[in-house]
């Protein structure tokens, strides 16, 4: 398997890029797509450079430092990404638009296109082609992809981008590629809306009060779903119905685990929640316990967080207790303990 995945390549000094693309043909995948190795265009990458305003973190007198200046910025506009002819989706993928594909030492976010119907109505030549980069093609309308060695991680290793580098990689693969994931639609608020990422976000450029105001309703909606468990479960089982899928299937079991073992509207919490969700117990007085339960979507100190239960473990409750730890519990050994549920 390790000679299989190394593609024809020796290990290099660079440890950690070579076992993190030395990996991509061995993780998991959804499915598999046929793609004509000789209908492959290989192209040079393009850098963007221009200057613009940041916030430029240096080393300086050994300290990290950030400050506002004007950078020159070099950007590789086709950064792993690569176009691919709409007659590759047919086989099982006809209502994706975005493929994301592995091989050995290759790897690249590919996008649905005319392609083939873009170089007729050019009228493009299989020479024009081979003027902008190199294919094994011996027809132009074989051409059914454009990538990069951006995409091409082999060519790394191999000394850059040639006719002959493409050709040893070529020979230590095949047609077949890996789907990792491919285009979705939303699934939050009944397709309604869609969640950010802190990448966007940091493109906007906002101070503090433009940040605050951008997320006051996102801050809201998690006031809300702590302070009103009716409204919770409305978040967890409808409002924010996550993907049945991949690799967020583990977080959708734990907010079924929650949902079926929290229900303080009915006076009940399941003793595993206790031993599993219970992250301060605060002695009050000898017969008074406070709980601050740890589901909260944001960090909040315990002395901002809301009564929601107040139950009283009896001597036939702490007996049955005691019973399972194999213990002994007389009457006259126990006092009424009152517990508040915090979250």
């Amino acid at each position: 398997m390790d000679k299989w995945s190394s593609c024809g390549l020796k290990a290099q000094t660079d440890l950690a890029s070579w076992e993190s693309y030395k990996a991509l043909s061995l993780s998991s995948i959804k499915g598999t797509i046929n793609i004509p190795l000789e209908g492959i265009l290989f192209v040079p990458d393009y850098k963007s450079i221009f200057t613009e305003e940041v916030i430029s973190v240096e080393l300086k007198d050994g300290k990290l430092v950030a400050e506002q200046k004007q950078t020159e910025i070099t950007n590789d506009i086709w950064d792993g990404e690569s176009l691919l002819d709409e007659s590759v989706f047919e086989s099982g993928y006809t209502d994706k638009h975005m493929l994301l594909l592995r091989n050995k030492f290759f790897k690249s976010c590919t996008f649905r296109t005319k392609l083939q119907k873009w170089i007729k109505d050019k009228n493009i030549t299989l020479d024009d082609i081979k003027k902008r980069g190199f294919a094994l093609a011996t027809d132009v309308s074989q051409i059914v992809m454009v990538t990069t060695p951006n995409s091409l991680k082999y060519l790394k290793f191999a000394g850059g981008l040639s006719e002959k580098n493409i050709r040893k990689w070529i020979e230590n693969v095949d047609n077949t590629f890996g789907v990792v994931k491919w285009d979705k639609g939303t699934k939050f608020f009944h397709g309604d809306m869609v969640q950010s990422s802190y990448q966007l976000l940091n493109t906007l450029g906002f101070d503090k009060a433009q940040a605050e105001e951008l997320l006051k309703s996102s801050f809201d909606y998690i006031t809300l779903v702590r302070n009103d468990m009716e409204f919770m479960r409305y978040h967890f089982t409808d409002a924010y119905v996550r993907e049945k899928d991949g690799e967020e299937e583990p977080a959708k079991k734990v907010e079924d685990f929650l949902l079926s073992k929290m229900d303080f509207t009915e006076h009940y919490v399941d003793r595993e929640v206790i031993k599993q969700f219970v992250h301060t117990i605060v002695p009050v007085t000898e017969t008074c316990f406070h709980w601050y339960m740890n589901f909260d979507l944001i960090d909040v100190p315990n002395d901002m967080k809301k009564l929601v239960w107040e139950f009283t473990i009896d001597y036939k409750s702490a007996r049955s207790y005691r019973k399972e730890k194999n213990g002994m519990l007389r009457p006259n050994q126990w006092q009424d303990l009152t517990v508040k549920v915090f979250i």
